[in-house]
């Protein structure tokens, strides 16, 4: 089945890591989401992965590579995302956590 990206909309939350301080507050947000559309929940260390020469992932790439996987199912989306940074880092280990959550929405 084929997807077209509507569009790619980012949602930048900075707080302490749940369970880190004590009566920490968050933010509550809403974003309205429809059938097909592919929700990608992910650490800094994603973005942050750095390649030999010292560049970093991104988000330009990640949002790129979300969007040409866009039909893969959430499990080969985060297969290829951890593909993509092993290839990127030329399997040199990435300097911090790479958390990565994918949902796509059904019917």
């Amino acid at each position: 089945m084929e997807y077209s990206i509507r569009e790619i909309r980012t949602i930048v939350l900075s707080s302490a890591a749940i369970g880190l301080v004590e009566d920490s507050k968050f933010l509550d947000k809403t974003l309205q989401l429809f059938p097909e559309d592919v929700l990608v929940f992910y650490t800094d260390g994603v973005t942050e992965a750095i390649d030999p020469r010292g560049e970093q992932y991104g988000i330009h790439r990640l949002a790129e590579l979300v969007g040409k996987a866009s039909n893969y199912s959430a499990k080969d989306l985060i297969d290829t995302l951890r593909q993509a940074l092993n290839d990127f880092s030329e399997g040199n280990p990435l300097p911090d956590d790479t958390t990565i959550v994918a949902c796509r929405i059904l019917g």
